[in-house]
Order: C-alpha cells, then sequence, then structure tokens
C-alpha cells in the first residue's frame, strides 16, 4: 500500500529531486575510470550466499525456488572471483562460455521462461545478465590475455547496445539499457547500474567511452526519481519499493561507481542512502 500511495502521489516528496541533485552534482567532461578487479557492486554477498543456490554438476544455476537462468552463474563466477576461488570462477567461465549465442559480433544469453508480471515469454534476453556476465569475462580476459574473452564481453555490451535488440531506452541526456525487453518493465534501477558497471570497465580499455559517459549522465539525471523518502523504488515505472536487499545492492552498485569513475557525487549519495535508509546495513 505504501508503494502504491508513492506511486500515485499520494504521498508528497517535495525538495527530494533537489537533495539529490545537490548530492550528486553534474560531470563534466569525458570521465576518468579507472579499472578494479575486485567486483564492488557484489560486496553484500558473504560465504552463506552458496546456501542459496542450486548447484548442477558444481555450477549454480538457479536460486533456490527459481529457473535455470544465466544470472545466476555470472553472479556466482563474480562472487568466487571476490573470495579468490579461481577454480569455481574458471569452471563458470567455461560454463556460460559455452552456452553464449554469438551472432556476428554479438553475444547473447538466454532465459527460457516468461515473465508473467511483465508480459515477457521466453526466450528472451536481459540488459542485467549481459553486462554482469561482460564482467566476468572481462575478468577473464584481464587474467588470460587471451582476446577471445575480451570480443566476447564487448560481444555482450553490443547486443544490448544494438536497438533492434530491445533493450535501449532513449533519453535526451543518452541511454538507458533494460533489465526487461518490456515496455511494463522499463526502468529498473538495479539492472542498469550493473550493465553501466560493465560498460564503464571496458571504457577503461578505450571502448565504448562515449557510451558510458552517456550511460551516466542518464543515471545522474534520473535517480532522483527513484527516491521517495526513506525508500528508494526498484523500477520508475512500477510502484514496487526496494527492499532490504535491493538497499544493499544500490548501495554497493553506488560505492563501485565511485572507485569506478571518481565522482564524489556517488559517494555522497551512497553515504546519504545509508543514514537515511530503514536498512540495517550493520547486517549485510
Amino acid at each position: 500500500m505504501l508503494a502504491q500511495a508513492f506511486h500515485k502521489g499520494m504521498i508528497a516528496t517535495e525538495g527530494q529531486e533537489k537533495v539529490i541533485n545537490d548530492l550528486l552534482g553534474k560531470i563534466e567532461g569525458p570521465l576518468k575510470v579507472k579499472y578494479s578487479d575486485e567486483y564492488k557492486a557484489f560486496s553484500y554477498l558473504d560465504a552463506s550466499y552458496e546456501n542459496s543456490m542450486v548447484f548442477e554438476e558444481g555450477i549454480a544455476v538457479a536460486e533456490k525456488g527459481g529457473d535455470v537462468n544465466p544470472l545466476t552463474p555470472a553472479v556466482y563466477a563474480l562472487h568466487a572471483y571476490n573470495q579468490g576461488d579461481n577454480e569455481t570462477f574458471e569452471n563458470h567461465v567455461s560454463y556460460l562460455k559455452k552456452r553464449g549465442i554469438k551472432n556476428e559480433e554479438e553475444y547473447q544469453w538466454k532465459y527460457h521462461t516468461g515473465v508473467e508480471r511483465f508480459d515477457i515469454s521466453g526466450p528472451w534476453v536481459s540488459g542485467i545478465s549481459q553486462g554482469i556476465i561482460a564482467s566476468v569475462f572481462i575478468r577473464k580476459y584481464k587474467d588470460s590475455g587471451d582476446k577471445e574473452y575480451l570480443s566476447i564481453a564487448k560481444g555482450a555490451i553490443a547486443y544490448c547496445l544494438n536497438e533492434e535488440n530491445g533493450l535501449v531506452t532513449k533519453y535526451d541526456e543518452g541511454i538507458w539499457i533494460e533489465e526487461y525487453p518490456s515496455g511494463i518493465g522499463k526502468g529498473v534501477l538495479n539492472g542498469f547500474i550493473f550493465f553501466l558497471i560493465a560498460l564503464g570497465e571496458l571504457a577503461t580499455m578505450g571502448f565504448y567511452e562515449k557510451e558510458f559517459h552517456e550511460g551516466i549522465q542518464t543515471l545522474i539525471n534520473e535517480l532522483p526519481h527513484f527516491h521517495k523518502g526513506n525508500y528508494i523504488l526498484y523500477g520508475k515505472h512500477i510502484p514496487d519499493l526496494g527492499n532490504q536487499l535491493y538497499d544493499k545492492i544500490h548501495y554497493c552498485q553506488l560505492d563501485a561507481l565511485y572507485n569506478l569513475t571518481g565522482v564524489s557525487g556517488f559517494y555522497s549519495l551512497k553515504d546519504y542512502w545509508r543514514k537515511i535508509s530503514i536498512t540495517d546495513f550493520s547486517k549485510s
């Protein structure tokens, strides 16, 4: 009910847009981006994370109660990488590589189960999984020097940037890559930021610098729409307020963007959201 009240404008949020804009500030000129081996956006995951996974032959293929999908093994690969578990990371890289579908310079990983709420039928491709998978292969490339892995990472991003594939939403200031290829599901915040992190990591190597700058500008301009008092919206066009897990995800994503770009506004905003949030971050 609270989410619906915010969505319908029944709860006033005047002044919050100015607060967020003042904290974020404006970016001027090209961003100076810096790569980090650690995938900081997953800092909220701990050793107990594997207890929520379904494994098949050592590969995390789904969350308990969920369907097999391309996102879960990518998330678990990066979690293993952060933990220094190279064997698990390598096994998940191999799994994802085998399941990637190449079309010229593009790569895609498909979901085969639909999402009724967003009126999506399988098979379909998600911007969030493409971005996180790209970050997996970027690390494999950095470790091995094998340009095949760089090509796969770039291909995952290229698929999303191709407007014919239905994941690009254009704004005056730039682009937004959608987690869901659906009008109903447009504007999911965490999905876009995960994609943006991968785009930024490639920008550290000289690729997609223009697109990354445009994406950051879009994010900064749009973030005020997601701030609802002590809550953050899950998506721009649906009433869902982020739960405690998504609070932690958004917090870690802003930290990752700060470390990637050096834009102090991301640090200021994550600190502000932590202070006003109803989530207890000490338990993360």
